[in-house]
């Protein structure tokens, strides 16, 4: 039985269930409304197009029309959780996934509309077999998808994180033939208009996205994060209080009134590294500390020798510049350096994001 017929005919979902009643929505004949069951996600597991299978495979693309009609009418988060049928567990640890391999488990399934994948596990000889942690990993990220689907959206956190690379250049919030400022505003317009909680940026006539991307560049200065995030609202309103003044160094928006922020705060934290290991658990904080000795711990940190993460915070919308990797420096560890564990302050900034703000993140 190909995989999207178990969709198409045995599954529904409530947002299906509303607009067939209404007449939004029509299914296939085969579909058998007193005998499907509602889901808040579909997970798919032979790592193949929804729509065709292995068969699919053969011609990208072929089925995609079929797929996206199915999964919009559903509506709900669709994920591929695959056992690595070409590759063999140890391969897998060492090297990734690899090639034709990744073409099945992320870019087939990509076209169909998948949101996540996750390896569940792979080849040990000739049998499959699967990992716990990854069936625990899967579970996990469903979890989380489905909780956000039910979380209003005036209660959901979201992190917006600008490009900076090379730092310290003026790369802050740049991009080929892109203009970020201005896309920053209608994201946070299209944002409040669907509901999200952005502060008062949305009704602020002198909200200004110029403003966003020059109080982050001032964030990112070595000299403003030797001092700690605790040090960075102040560093602002110097600069607030230089364009007032007409000084053509800085960002003009910065001169609006209230620099154009409309309330945006500084929002960050200072952590050391017995904190971070708190976090990450004694094994991976020990990976951290062997790449990453004292002596070699680069940006993104204090005077004290602590991990400075910060951004903006609007309402539930924090705005943040992408962390540093730590080898920009170095292109010949970037490349080839096996391993590559993230940087420290890259590490901490990521999972301070994602730690319950009960507990001190965001």
């Amino acid at each position: 039985v190909e995989a999207h017929t178990i969709v198409r005919d045995w599954l529904t979902s409530q947002h299906e269930i509303e607009g067939v009643s209404h007449g939004t929505i029509v299914r296939d004949s085969t579909y058998k409304p007193n005998e499907a069951t509602c889901v808040d996600a579909i997970v798919s597991t032979i790592g193949f197009p929804l729509v065709g299978g292995p068969a699919g495979s053969m011609e990208a693309g072929r089925n995609v029309d079929v797929a996206a009609a199915l999964l919009e009418s559903m509506d709900v988060p669709y994920v591929v959780a695959s056992p690595l049928l070409l590759q063999s567990i140890p391969m897998w640890q060492s090297n990734g996934v690899l090639g034709l391999q990744s073409v099945v488990l992320y870019s087939l399934p990509e076209l169909d509309g998948a949101i996540d994948t996750v390896v569940l596990g792979g080849l040990v000889g000739d049998k499959i077999a699967l990992v716990p942690e990854r069936v625990r990993k899967v579970c996990s990220r469903l979890r989380g998808w489905v909780n956000l689907r039910k979380t209003p959206p005036a209660e959901r956190k979201i992190s917006v994180m600008l490009y900076g690379f090379p730092p310290n250049v003026g790369a802050v919030g740049t991009a080929a033939l892109l203009d970020v400022p201005n896309s920053l505003e209608q994201l946070l317009k299209r944002l409040h208009e669907e509901g999200y909680n952005v502060g008062d940026f949305a009704t602020d006539p002198d909200a200004s996205g110029q403003s966003l991307v020059a109080a982050l560049a001032i964030c990112s200065e070595n000299s403003v994060t030797a001092g700690g995030s605790d040090k960075m609202q102040s560093a602002i309103e110097q600069r607030i209080q230089r364009a007032k003044n007409g000084d053509e160094t800085v960002a003009e928006t910065l001169a609006r009134p209230g620099g154009g922020l409309a309330g945006a705060t500084v929002l960050g934290k200072d952590m050391n590294f017995d904190e971070l290991e708190k976090i990450l658990g004694k094994y991976m904080a020990k990976k951290v500390r062997k790449s990453w000795p004292e002596k070699e711990r680069g940006p993104g940190m204090n005077m004290k020798g602590e991990m400075v993460i910060n951004g903006l915070q609007l309402g539930n919308v924090w705005i943040t510049v992408q962390p540093l990797l730590g080898v920009e420096g170095d292109p010949m560890r970037l490349l080839f350096e096996r391993d590559l564990t993230p940087h420290p302050q890259y590490t901490a900034a990521y999972e301070w994001m994602r730690l319950p703000e009960e507990k001190g993140g965001f």
